[in-house]
């Protein structure tokens, strides 16, 4: 006992800040940081519409679905004309207009036309699914000051699987060279859009419903960078109350399945006037006037029947309505839009422009996680989709950044002592592998104990878009210090002051807090109302009693027991302890605190995972080899999932039923997997596969049709490696 307790003293003794402190572990550590945080996916995000475009302010008065473009980086789309770089001729597919109506195309590989992703969608290109918030007060509290601001319960997420276009179409040249008398958009914009080129989504034009060989061009990202780098807070202002009153509209008219008009038919109205009204028009004080004509020449742009798109005017948006639709009773509640009754929307509905910057506090431990996830689906307006290098620089600030997770060091160490473990002999130095043993569970116990993380406050302006406001976490996120710095977060329209923008504060009773920093008067749309919707929505919606980083510790942790030390009760246990923090998440939470840190599978980790996974690695090192493919880069997997697969292997071998947490290692991985859900189609072909080959007394052959270490299996997923 004398020699346990003295082995203990002498381990802790190890983990003090002069021995992480060291070159080595320094760099080995920070190494490990930067493989934790990266994400090697054959995907560009692309966020779009309004959630990104417009200010924060416009976005909670009228909440609209989220959009987000999912661009397939393993593919791009040219034309027939242009010659194909040998690197790229596999991955290349020509655009085909024969037969097809302006702005649509059907993409061909070799004799063969593309065909759209089966998501279980009956119309367009976009997946939905509706976000989910656990706050149940929440609604009840937005929809007491403000009835629409209840809407953000109901948010929806539209994942549209997409094919990038570098070039830009011919049927969209003129908007390149027509003469603009406003000067609008410049120059400078104009050729940087035409660099970007555009995206091809999965639509076929009404008159071909059931083509699904048919793709639409679309130039969302083009949009996002006039609306967000071109707009004045007045024309954004303007659209918001256009976008306002068609709510308004097509709840009178029966809902969205039985109204016409959408969002991008205002959108491509303001593009069109932007270009085409004088500067005069755009004046605050003809807010009034400007919103009642912009209405006039839309409601006879649906007389005429003729919607010209922006970037392609051939193109009539209208052409898409069916045959015999009523659209009279939708122009009757655009025309009771009088002056009068814009008027009282302007009264009602705040200007983002005119506001004044506020403060709010954050949870220290959301920063990361929120920063990271924002990474994923946002970039800088004006950059490519696939700008990598902008997004590894930023993540290499935040990873030198002394407050990254600290308790990712215990892991780290974890991890190390458990890799000297796994190359002693059992029978050799029993009492290093004993020292060796309890320190890792030390070590391994410590990384997941919550840490006093902490919170934030910082200046937030409601005029920002969320584009502005995730460079601002940026900003925040790469500093050494939370507290006691002197630089400013402030739009372009807001001046900063000689003040410290963010201070560190401990907050020990958070109800206390809300109750006395976060109290919400009756309705009133002035900043410090709307400051405190936000500041509640912070604190309640991200706010956990967990780690950032719990779920990537658990895994490591689960893994160490199981693999290291064959102790299968106690890994089964924690599984299922991690099981039971996931089901208190929302989807909102869960996206961001189980999935912002991956596992990283790494070759030189082998003696971290069971016999199973190391020869799944060895497959794909092998096929990498083959394919002149760097073989070190690391396969990124869910954590989550990766604690299923510990646990569906620990109760196969303690011969225990397998709930809903385990995979069915029986149902093998489909064909293709989906860019769209990439990630987590990704980790079950590896860890079935994994769970498939070691099912035991199985006489299957592993090449078996449908395994995914099939040929065609690796053809797919060669793209993550």
């Amino acid at each position: 006992m004398q020699g346990i307790l003295t082995t203990r003293i002498r381990l802790y003794k190890s983990m003090t800040s002069e021995d992480l402190q060291t070159c080595s572990f320094k760099k080995d550590y920070f190494e490990f940081r930067k493989v934790l945080s990266s994400k090697a996916e054959p995907v560009g995000h692309l966020t779009c519409g309004s959630f990104f475009e417009m200010p924060l302010l416009y976005f909670l008065s009228n909440p609209t679905d989220i959009d987000i473009m999912y661009c397939d980086m393993t593919l791009c789309a040219i034309f027939d004309h242009v010659t194909i770089p040998a690197r790229l001729a596999r991955n290349v597919l020509t655009i085909d207009t024969k037969d097809c109506h302006v702005g649509f195309a059907r993409l061909r590989n070799g004799a063969e036309y593309l065909c759209k992703y089966k998501l279980d969608m009956e119309e367009g290109p976009a997946y939905t699914y509706q976000l989910s918030f656990k706050t149940t007060c929440l609604r009840a509290v937005l929809g007491k000051i403000y009835n629409r601001w209840g809407n953000i319960w109901m948010l929806g997420k539209d994942n549209v699987y997409a094919v990038s276009c570098p070039l830009w179409p011919q049927d969209a040249h003129k908007w390149i060279t027509r003469k603009r008398s406003n000067g609008w958009p410049s120059n400078e914009t104009i050729i940087a859009i035409v660099k970007i080129g555009c995206q091809l989504v999965s639509k076929p034009h009404a008159n071909n419903r059931n083509d699904d060989t048919q793709w639409r061009y679309s130039f969302s990202q083009a949009e996002t960078i006039l609306i967000h780098n071109n707009w004045t807070g007045v024309q954004k202002y303007i659209y918001h109350l256009l976008r306002i009153i068609k709510t308004d509209v097509v709840n009178k008219c029966g809902g969205k399945n039985k109204t016409f008009i959408s969002n991008y038919y205002f959108k491509t109205l303001m593009l069109w006037a932007c270009e085409e009204k004088p500067s005069v028009f755009w004046e605050d004080r003809n807010i009034v006037t400007s919103v009642r004509e912009l209405l006039l020449d839309f409601i006879e742009r649906l007389i005429e029947g003729n919607v010209p798109h922006y970037f392609m005017p051939t193109n009539n948006l209208m052409d898409v309505l069916q045959c015999g639709s009523d659209i009279y009773g939708e122009i009757r509640s655009l025309l009771s839009y009088t002056e009068d009754r814009i008027l009282e929307l302007v009264g009602l509905e705040p200007k983002a422009y005119q506001m004044t910057p506020g403060y709010i506090v954050m949870p220290n431990q959301s920063l990361y996680p929120l920063a990271f996830t924002l990474s994923n689906f946002l970039y800088l307006p004006g950059n490519k989709v696939d700008d990598k290098q902008l997004k590894e620089s930023k993540i290499l600030s935040i990873c030198s950044s002394n407050y990254f997770f600290p308790e990712l060091e215990y892991l780290h160490k974890g991890i190390m002592m458990q890799l000297q473990l796994s190359k002693l002999n059992t029978c050799e130095n029993q009492k290093r592998r004993e020292e060796l043993i309890i320190s890792a569970e030390n070590l391994f116990d410590k990384s997941i104990q919550k840490f006093g993380y902490g919170f934030t406050r910082f200046r937030i302006h409601l005029g920002w878009s969320l584009s502005e406001f995730y460079q601002q976490l940026w900003r925040l996120c790469g500093g050494e210090k939370f507290q006691n710095r002197n630089q400013m977060l402030y739009s372009g329209s807001c001046r900063p002051m000689p003040v410290t923008a963010f201070t560190s504060c401990y907050v020990r009773d958070e109800d206390d807090y809300l109750k006395n920093h976060c109290s919400i008067a009756p309705y009133n749309m002035g900043t410090t109302n709307l400051f405190s919707i936000l500041q509640y929505m912070m604190l309640k919606e991200i706010t956990v009693p967990l780690n950032s980083t719990y779920f990537v510790c658990s895994a490591y942790r689960a893994n160490f027991f199981c693999n290291a030390l064959c102790n299968y009760r106690r890994a089964l246990e924690l599984c299922k302890e991690a099981n039971k923090h996931r089901d208190c998440f929302s989807n909102f939470r869960g996206h961001l605190f189980m999935e912002h840190l991956h596992f990283p599978l790494k070759h030189e980790w082998c003696g971290l995972y069971d016999k199973y996974i190391q020869i799944v690695l060895g497959f794909i090192r092998l096929y990498r080899a083959e394919t002149n493919r760097n073989r070190m880069i690391p396969v990124y997997i869910s954590a989550v999932q990766y604690l299923s697969y510990i646990y569906t292997r620990c109760s196969r071998i303690l011969n225990e039923p397998i709930a809903d947490f385990g995979f069915d290692y029986k149902r093998l991985c489909r064909d293709r997997i989906n860019i769209t859900m990439y990630q987590n189609q990704f980790t079950d072909a590896i860890l079935r596969t994994a769970l498939y080959i070691s099912e035991p007394h199985s006489h299957r052959p592993i090449y078996g049709s449908r395994t995914f270490i099939a040929k065609e299996e690796y053809s797919v997923c060669q793209v993550a490696f």
